[in-house]
């Protein structure tokens, strides 16, 4: 839902989804609901110029994965995972002509584990974005965003020797696009994913190119 009043913009959202994975009968499963809501209110100071808050909730409840414990043990007894997540956002645009706007955004994620939060963690999120059109045919588009996560009581590992655990997250992209003709595109795009952790079983980066014609109508 979106309704505007002259500068202000105000909109609400929810989404539910079931994941369904194959079972395989030998380890808890991942398959878990997830319901999400949220909320946001958009205010124009100028033609060029406006600021856009956000405020979200949203879960994930699993059906059979036990929680884990303060110490990193996760007996099949245990009640099952839940997450909540409560996250709110500001992002400011400005617009430098009328084929150029940049952004930068702030948003603070704060997630419980509502059994005895093993796996509650802060978030805090930075990003920036950058549009450029270039005459008729040609537009570029680049973001990034950096992630950085404080866990209260999670192990690497899930074992206490190794220390609590540490990641931090940074993805970029970068689109080009020129249309060869009234239907035809062709663009070009780049991502990177990088992700740093002292649980070196999370930690990996990757990046990907990707060349393609498209055709619109």
């Amino acid at each position: 839902m979106r309704k505007r009043y002259g500068a202000l913009t105000l909109g609400a959202r929810t989404k539910g989804q079931l994941w369904n994975y194959e079972d395989t009968e030998v380890v808890p499963e991942y398959d878990h609901e997830y319901w999400a809501l949220g909320i946001s209110g958009q205010y124009k100071f100028t033609r060029t110029s406006l600021l856009r808050l956000t405020a979200d909730y949203y879960t994930r409840r699993f059906g059979d994965r036990p929680s884990f414990e303060l110490d990193g043990t996760q007996p099949l007894g245990n009640t099952t995972v839940r997450y909540d997540y409560t996250k709110v956002g500001v992002e400011a645009r400005q617009r430098i002509t009328n084929a150029m706007w940049f952004s930068v955004e702030y948003a603070r994620t704060e997630r419980e584990d509502r059994h005895v939060g093993y796996n509650s963690y802060v978030r805090d999120e930075y990003g920036a974005a950058f549009h450029f059109r270039l005459g008729q045919r040609f537009d570029l588009e680049a973001s990034g965003r950096y992630y950085i996560y404080d866990y209260e009581n999670a192990f690497a590992f899930q074992e206490p020797a190794a220390g609590r655990k540490t990641l931090e997250t940074f993805r970029a992209r970068i689109i080009a696009t020129y249309e060869m003709t009234e239907n035809l595109e062709l663009v070009a795009e780049y991502s990177l994913r990088n992700i740093d952790s002292n649980d070196s079983r999370i930690a990996y980066r990757r990046g990907q190119a990707i060349l393609a014609i498209r055709w619109s109508q």
